[in-house]
């Protein structure tokens, strides 16, 4: 095998062939491993949506965003909604302002009866999922450990400690005032 051929002279090593081709096929795979697949999730809409869908739209978009992925926003147009393209562009353009700290929105573009703009999320603004979740879970186990200890011993008044409980678990002050 050469090792580095334009040098002088040039430099070769014999090793088992077997071994070499192995060792490659397992730096490919973890080269494999470290690249991050760019997912892209899309969320739709119409140009007359109201305030509170669109609030999900934004909020779904803007954890997509915060998760990694690119964001794919369509406003889908039907037979004469077609004239009002200019206010589904209104719509994408105060979309990529609503996430703008999170994510940097493309253009809208039209794509025959659709809008269609992207949003890139911003490598500084990205979630690191592991200490939120591990908060979230203790929580959880917290209150499904007092609605254990409530069904074992089958009062109402255990049914009232496991609630309180459970809210002091997020309130230190709930279990005083009880």
């Amino acid at each position: 095998v050469m090792i580095s051929p334009k040098s002088d002279p040039p430099v070769c090593k014999i090793v088992d062939y077997g071994k070499l081709k192995y060792q490659m096929d397992r730096k490919k795979k973890e080269n494999l491993k470290k690249t991050k697949v760019n997912e892209l999730k899309e969320v739709k809409m119409s140009y007359k949506i109201d305030t509170h869908d669109y609030q999900v739209r934004q909020r779904s978009a803007e954890k997509f965003l915060k998760l990694g992925s690119r964001v794919k926003a369509v406003v889908q147009f039907r037979g004469r909604e077609q004239q009002y393209m200019n206010l589904g562009t209104d719509l994408l353009n105060k979309l990529a302002v609503d996430v703008a700290d999170i994510g940097n929105g493309e253009k809208p573009k039209r794509e025959g009866n659709r809008m269609i703009m992207f949003i890139n999320p911003i490598q500084e603004k990205l979630i690191k999922s592991g200490a939120k979740d591990k908060a979230s879970k203790k929580e959880r186990q917290a209150a499904k450990a007092a609605k254990a200890l409530a069904k074992q011993e089958g009062g109402e008044e255990a049914t009232e400690a496991a609630a309180d409980a459970g809210a002091g678990a997020e309130k230190p002050d709930a279990a005083e005032e009880a």
